[in-house]
């Protein structure tokens, strides 16, 4: 639901303070944040590589290989 989720982000800055958020979403989610971006009237930057991927993205990598070479 794109009109809590900006409610909800939007806690992060209350009282006239600023506050910054960070989502993560996967690909199946593209068409959301294009939603929530046109509801907001505001561009969210968006990362598509970060630390936390190469290692994770390796991981699971190396894992399916290791399950593959168990299996011959």
């Amino acid at each position: 639901n794109t009109e809590l989720y900006i409610h909800r982000i939007g806690r992060t800055a209350r009282a006239g303070r600023n506050g910054k958020a960070i989502s993560l979403c996967e690909p199946t989610e593209k068409a959301l944040l294009g939603e929530i971006q046109k509801l907001m009237k505001q561009s969210i930057p968006i990362l598509l590589s970060h630390p936390f991927m190469t290692v994770a993205v390796t991981k699971i990598l190396s894992d399916l290989t290791a399950s593959g070479k168990k299996k011959k």
